[in-house]
């Protein structure tokens, strides 16, 4: 099987976390951003990875994808 996989900007609070928690729930591969989690870690939340982001941020964006 096959899971679907999103990718979710500002999953720490508001809107973007309920969005990272439901797709979690629905068994999904969900990553998520955030700018308060430490540049260069990645933590596995709730069946999730959530990735420092900061999207003003050249470097930031470069390292998140790689």
């Amino acid at each position: 099987m096959n899971k679907k996989s999103a990718l979710v900007t500002g999953a720490s609070s508001g809107i973007g976390k309920a969005i990272y928690s439901e797709l979690v729930k629905n068994g999904w591969n969900v990553y998520g951003t955030s700018r308060k989690i430490k540049a260069g870690k990645i933590q596995s939340t709730d069946g999730g990875k959530m990735i420092y982001l900061d999207v003003t941020d050249q470097k930031a964006i470069a390292d998140a994808i790689t």
